[in-house]
């Protein structure tokens, strides 16, 4: 069995919410349109959870739930600024008592006779043709939506419009079986959709409908094969049926049709983005449209409208929340269309990345250079660089040959506002372009001149930036690029790359790890990872010349913490030992490599 719960949930300030839902077997949680918690499918209890940014007040809600077999459990629990987790108590949901608030108002035009008016076109297609784009071949009226009008057996439409009458307030169902396409309107909202190439098929939809005589369309092509249309409903006191001739009405004469707005599809967006363009439009089919108004019908009061008069106006001040805006036409003869709703949602601003904004930076960024022939970038944690240094910005000019080579440019790049930025990377070879430790953009493998890119939601401030190329043969090509709050797409700047100076400079975080290699070469190699360390790393050392090794760890002070290794080493030798951080506090740390005269210091930070 199933259930589905609706309403709507009180909470009591603006904030970010945590909703979970614990059920055997799946379970749905919405809020308005917005599916929060997705624990669906057949399993034993489990509890999912997810966040949603809620403005003080009463949101709509929904919660859905399947039991397949075995054990039956469901329930709703949240958190928020306010309160710890618990369930979701009576007191914080409601219901609107009664049907009325939800129900479609009636037009119960005047002059109303029986039967439809009919449009009969003629041409093939797979699906419904867009009529207002056509000339009908004939039109005229008829009792009920039957296909003796047309004047062939294949290749034609109709569409038939009028007014059907409902004898009570209620949910009515509406079901249209046709071959081929078909679709039933009541107003302007599409009630069943039917359309396509297919042998005889049955559709439905239900709408809730006040009592009286609403707008009814209905629309049929017939491609090839049969030809069948039969339009039926199901209602408060109504057994399913054909729609009677008595049910459907028309205006007679030359009444005037009221226009249809359309206010277009429901939004979405993420703060710091707070405006967007709304996509109305309007249409009359006897006649043009004089006059367009839109207006809040609900959510937030923050919001402004740069002209409510075009179809196509810009909303402003939007803030955490949903909104509901809402579309009005007039026509020529001032006969106003129903309103059209859209649904708004704004996202808090609560996944933009967390600056590190580090301290003595200056211009430019360091890289590696490296030279080999790789099919894909390489292991850069495993290799040797050539040479190593800096530049404004990542370039290729230092490389000593013009194919078989590989640069890692690390440091960081700062953005000016919060928002969503996208990085690219243009490149032949292969690239990535990392924040921190998350990898925003692919380019990577052996292939020409492409562009790649990714986006990020990041906080102002200076970020983590490592960028790596590698060039196999051909071409070399190498750019990098973003766009953001206030900035066109350009080639980042190299007024926003900075690296930090300094001998204990930490190398920008990628996605392997952080790494600082001395040359092997001439000296023993010390390295700590990953870097930062949240649970658990490795040192690892690699010695030239075998002896007596030391390593040691101190504090930011200079205090030692303990001993990690006391003992023989091989010529050579290559060596991992483990790292806790269970007995150490969040901080700058200093690990010392002592082995036959050499000293190696490596700083590290543990963050848990």
């Amino acid at each position: 069995f199933s259930f589905q719960f609706t309403g709507y949930v009180t909470v009591p300030t603006d904030g970010v919410y945590t909703f979970y839902t614990n059920s055997d077997d799946g379970s749905l949680l919405y809020i308005g349109n917005t599916l929060v918690v997705n624990n669906d499918g057949s399993h034993g209890d489990r509890e999912l959870s997810g966040t949603i940014g809620l403005k003080a007040g009463t949101h709509a809600f929904t919660v859905s739930y399947l039991q397949g077999y075995g054990g039956q459990n469901l329930q709703v629990s949240y958190a928020g600024p306010s309160f710890a987790k618990t369930l979701i108590p009576a007191s914080a949901l409601k219901r609107v008592s009664g049907t009325a608030n939800n129900l479609r108002v009636p037009e119960n035009p005047a002059n109303a006779v029986a039967g439809l008016n009919y449009q009969y076109y003629e041409g093939y297609w797979n699906a419904l043709p867009t009529f207002s784009a056509l000339t009908p071949n004939k039109t005229g009226t008829v009792a009920s939506p039957v296909l003796t009008p047309a004047s062939r057996d294949d290749g034609y439409a109709f569409q038939y419009t009028g007014y059907v009458t409902v004898p009570t307030d209620g949910q009515y169902t509406f079901y249209t079986t046709s071959d081929d396409g078909s679709k039933l309107y009541i107003g302007s909202q599409l009630v069943v959709d039917n359309d396509g190439l297919h042998g005889d098929v049955e559709q439905s939809g239900t709408i809730g409908l006040q009592a009286g005589t609403h707008a009814i369309t209905i629309a049929f092509f017939e491609n090839d094969g049969g030809q069948t249309l039969n339009v039926s409903y199901a209602g408060p006191g109504l057994g399913k049926q054909f729609i009677p001739a008595t049910a459907y009405k028309r205006v007679s004469g030359t009444a005037n049709q009221a226009p249809v707005a359309n206010a277009g599809t429901n939004r979405s967006i993420t703060l710091p983005t707070n405006s967007l363009v709304l996509s109305g439009s309007a249409t009359d089919a006897d006649g043009p449209i004089a006059s367009l108004l839109w207006s809040q019908v609900s959510g937030p009061n923050t919001a402004t409208f740069n002209n409510p008069t075009v179809a196509q106006p810009t909303v402003s001040g939007l803030v955490a929340g949903t909104y509901v805006f809402g579309l009005v036409a007039t026509d020529s003869q001032g006969a106003t269309s129903a309103q059209s709703q859209v649904t708004v949602t704004v996202n808090a601003a609560n996944n933009l990345r967390v600056p590190e904004n580090p301290a003595n930076t200056v211009a430019g960024l360091d890289y590696q250079y490296y030279e080999g022939f790789w099919d894909a970038l390489p292991n850069f944690a495993s290799l040797t660089p050539l040479q190593s240094g800096t530049l404004p910005s990542p370039v290729l000019t230092p490389a000593l040959r013009d194919y078989g080579y590989a640069f890692q440019y690390t440091g960081y790049v700062t953005v000016p506002a919060d928002g969503q930025y996208t990085f690219y990377t243009s490149s032949d070879d292969g690239s990535q372009l990392f924040i921190g430790s998350t990898l925003v953009v692919d380019n990577d493998g052996s292939h020409d001149t492409q562009e790649r890119s990714g986006t990020i939601g990041l906080q102002a401030g200076t970020h983590a930036f490592t960028v790596t190329y590698f060039q196999n043969g051909g071409g070399q090509v190498f750019s990098a690029s973003y766009q953001g709050p206030g900035l066109a797409k350009q080639l980042i700047p190299a007024a926003a790359l900075r690296r930090v100076t300094g001998a204990a400079k930490s190398v920008a975080t990628t996605a392997s790890a952080t790494h600082q290699v001395s040359e092997r070469a001439e000296r023993n190699l010390l390295e700590v990872y990953p870097n930062p360390l949240t649970e658990t790393g490795t040192v690892h050392f690699h010695i030239q010349q075998g002896g007596k090794a030391q390593v040691y760890l101190y504090n930011e002070l200079g205090e030692l913490i303990s001993t990690f290794y006391n003992a023989e080493v091989v010529s050579g030798g290559e060596y991992y030992l483990p790292l806790s951080t269970e007995k150490l506090a969040n901080g700058v740390y200093i690990c010392r490599l002592i082995s036959n005269g050499k000293v190696e210091n490596l700083r590290f930070t543990v963050i848990r």
